[in-house]
């Protein structure tokens, strides 16, 4: 995270949408350190329903989708376009995911040496390999719960890999096509096993109804459509988070799953990324942004964090204590490391396209 005194604001837009990937962030860090384990509580059943009935996770591949697929939709036809975005994607993501692996490779050495207990963190049935290609997600193993949450982090890899060549080499309309053949077949996957949404295919109605959304916002007749309708469809998205966070809550139904999910997030991301600058939404959301600009850290980090201080801090204390550390963690991360190679990798623009 970082602090307005230390860098410039960013734009209202991107307030907005760094406010909603840090209440993603702050979704995933919640429910694993306060909901995983039941406590005999009417409440906490109650809450612990309530805060999974939102996917934290599918709203980051949204939000990638739609930032990192506008991006590619944007500069199609430079010609060094698979240069510049791997360039930048490599500053962006490599450094700090190293860093978690050279952290379980480090913590396993000194556990096998020292017996601190954290073994069970460590231990892994999945080769390590895997994990410095990104297929960790494609194994039947488990893996290392060190490791756990990087199975998404492999999925975006993979789109990364594929979607530019993609929009390099297919028309609009056919990736419209395939957007809107994954937001039934991707569901249908899950439907039939849950465990597919590690996959690529498996997760993709998330990242391509993103694209959607940043075809969207550069297609006129489609902007015109959607800001006459503007109105009509946030109060639809407020009516249909409500109705699925009550009825997880109260009903015990798994609302995160319904297929009508994924294209609210969608919703969400094309309105809080035409959120007019200085509403109160966009006030509220600048509160969180901090958390949005560290969320990358926070969500590759806070279970190992938690998993260190689990062997002195039995539940609920451990999250608390864990999320006192990862937070000051993140800010360094990004104040330090993440900021300045993230500039770095922007040092290489795309070239116009050649007449």
């Amino acid at each position: 995270m970082t602090s307005a005194a230390s860098n410039p604001a960013p734009p209202a837009r991107l307030v907005a949408l760094d406010g909603l990937r840090g209440l993603a962030c702050l979704q995933v860090v919640i429910y694993h350190f306060y909901m995983t384990v039941a406590l005999p509580l009417e409440w906490h059943g109650v809450l612990r329903r309530a805060v999974a009935s939102i996917d934290g996770v599918a709203i980051f591949f949204t939000l990638s989708g739609f930032l990192i697929g506008g991006i590619l939709l944007d500069h199609a036809k430079a010609p060094n376009l698979l240069q510049v975005f791997y360039t930048r994607r490599f500053f962006r993501i490599m450094p700090v995911y190293w860093l978690l692996l050279l952290s379980f490779v480090l913590v396993r050495a000194l556990d096998n040496h020292w017996r601190w207990g954290l073994i069970q963190f460590t231990d892994s049935d999945a080769p390590f390999w895997h994990y410095l290609v990104f297929t960790q997600n494609n194994t039947t193993e488990l893996g290392a719960m060190w490791l756990a949450v990087t199975w998404s982090l492999a999925v975006e890899e993979q789109f990364y890999l594929v979607f530019p060549f993609l929009v390099r080499c297919l028309s609009r309309w056919i990736i419209v096509a395939g957007a809107l053949a994954s937001l039934v077949i991707s569901p249908l996957l899950r439907l039939q096993d849950p465990e597919s949404q590690r996959l690529l295919v498996g997760s993709a109605d998330q990242l391509m109804a993103g694209v959607l959304v940043a075809l969207a916002v550069r297609h006129e007749w489609w902007q015109s459509r959607l800001r006459q309708n503007r109105k009509w469809l946030g109060l639809g998205l407020a009516l249909y988070l409500v109705a699925t966070i009550s009825l997880a809550a109260c009903c015990h139904l798994a609302t995160a799953q319904w297929p009508l999910a994924v294209p609210a997030y969608a919703l969400l991301v094309y309105l809080l990324a035409t959120e007019p600058a200085g509403t109160g939404l966009t006030r509220v959301l600048r509160v969180v942004a901090p958390v949005g600009l560290g969320s990358y850290f926070i969500y590759l980090f806070h279970l190992p964090v938690a998993y260190v201080f689990s062997l002195w801090i039995q539940y609920p204390g451990t999250g608390t204590a864990a999320l006192a550390v990862v937070a000051p963690l993140a800010w360094l991360s990004y104040r330090w490391l993440e900021l300045p190679l993230i500039s770095l990798g922007r040092k290489q623009q795309y070239q116009p396209p050649v007449s």
